[in-house]
């Protein structure tokens, strides 16, 4: 079952946030790349049929899903970047209340809820208070209850932001492992989160998708070459303040500075060509800080 965007586009009065979309989705995991405010959770919002397209369509199986209605919902998870709950209630208490929002029966509930706390790693803080939680906690129950109705279609956004380096990739890891028999879409401007797990990435910027393609497609398509340039401190910080084109990471090694630099011909004798990496996709496009100016 395909989910399709068909030139879709979100205005609010005047302002364009999301312009032109057309994608398709089968099973697997799609990363949805782009600075904050790009226009991704719009976008998003859209698929979760939150927000209506000001213009355009969004098909699941060859069905408009904002006429599908309650079908559509039964077969979609969503979690949004901020969700809400009760603090005072449970893990287990929480999850159940969910559950009774979804329709679930009280049993499939029970059932679902004990695999979901078991796949997510919460079985032993199922009785503690959702005020007491983590954030990389609270980001697993809330994991937890986008699955509560074993969703054909799963929507992320921004999943692991607040998150430290080990949760981030535990969080990846329980991704992967859900995404065999689904469409999951996750959207993020951390890179680590899709490198290594996304199907394809979307691209975008300024409301557009302006790639797409698996991550060797994308760093294929890069029309400059990566180096690795290394010099002594005081000559570099120099070089690096008069270059103008973007420089990724730099990392100082005793009196060395190492930086990665972006540029179709070699930028200095002792720079070095490298591989690509969809992190220097991400800087070519947004550059150092990955800014941008939509919603």
């Amino acid at each position: 079952m395909d989910l399709i965007l068909d030139r879709v586009r979100k205005k609010f009065k005047d302002r364009i946030v999301v312009d032109d979309i057309s994608i398709r989705m089968q099973p697997g995991i799609y990363g949805l790349l782009g600075s904050n405010g790009a226009g991704k959770t719009t976008l998003m919002r859209m698929i979760c049929t939150i927000v209506k397209p000001t213009e355009g369509s969004i098909y699941y199986a060859n069905k408009d899903i904002f006429e599908m209605n309650e079908k559509y919902r039964d077969i979609l998870g969503y979690l949004p970047q901020e969700f809400g709950f009760y603090p005072d209630l449970t893990v287990t208490a929480y999850l159940k209340y969910i559950s009774s929002l979804k329709g679930l029966k009280q049993d499939v509930a029970k059932r679902r809820i004990d695999e979901l706390l078991e796949i997510t790693g919460m079985q032993k803080d199922s009785i503690k208070k959702m005020k007491e939680l983590s954030g990389g906690m609270k980001r697993r129950v809330g994991i937890a209850q986008s699955l509560l109705n074993d969703p054909k279609i799963l929507v992320l956004d921004e999943p692991t932001a607040g998150l430290d380096p080990m949760e981030r990739v535990r969080f990846r890891n329980l991704i992967d492992h859900l995404s065999n028999d689904r469409i999951v879409l996750l959207s993020t401007h951390i890179v680590s989160d899709i490198e290594a797990i996304a199907k394809e990435v979307f691209v975008m910027k300024e409301g557009r998708i302006i790639e797409q393609g698996t991550v060797r497609q994308l760093c294929n398509n890069l029309p400059c070459n990566v180096w690795i340039y290394r010099e002594k401190i005081a000559k570099a910080e120099n070089f690096i303040s008069n270059f103008i084109n973007p420089i990724g990471a730099i990392k100082t090694d005793g009196d060395y500075i190492q930086a990665r630099i972006l540029a179709k011909e070699r930028p200095a004798e002792n720079a070095v060509s490298v591989d690509t990496t969809l992190e220097d996709v991400f800087l070519y496009h947004f550059g150092e800080n990955g800014s941008d100016s939509n919603g």
